[in-house]
């Protein structure tokens, strides 16, 4: 063989083994596309389940909810006011440390409620 067709040759291997290459690549691909296709269906299909099933137990509650309102009995409503601390009625803590406590449950109602 001449160093002309040795050239050729190493120049066609490589182009065999690129295509090879990229052809497993694209392969590869495919197949991830087709199983991301496929979680994508059932996903969309469990999540039309959940809501047909939330929609129905809505129904529902709504229907005994209403049937519930309808038998309420209104009554006047009765202020209180707590003189006490329910939670320290003991004088084991300092006043300076339910301060704190109030304080803290306080913080703590902001955070939850957002404000």
């Amino acid at each position: 063989m001449t160093g002309r067709a040795q050239l050729v040759l190493v120049v066609l291997l490589a182009a065999m083994v690129a295509c090879g290459w990229f052809g497993r690549g694209w392969y590869e691909d495919s197949l991830a596309l087709t199983a991301e296709k496929a979680d994508r269906a059932a996903d969309e299909k469990i999540t039309a389940g959940v809501q047909a099933i939330s929609a129905a137990v809505g129904a529902t509650i709504e229907g005994k909810l209403s049937g519930l309102n309808a038998n309420e009995i209104r009554l006047q409503p009765i202020y209180q006011k707590e003189i006490i601390k329910p939670v320290f009625s003991n004088v084991c803590a300092t006043d300076d440390y339910v301060r704190m406590w109030n304080d803290d449950i306080s913080a703590a109602e902001r955070t939850l409620s957002g404000k």
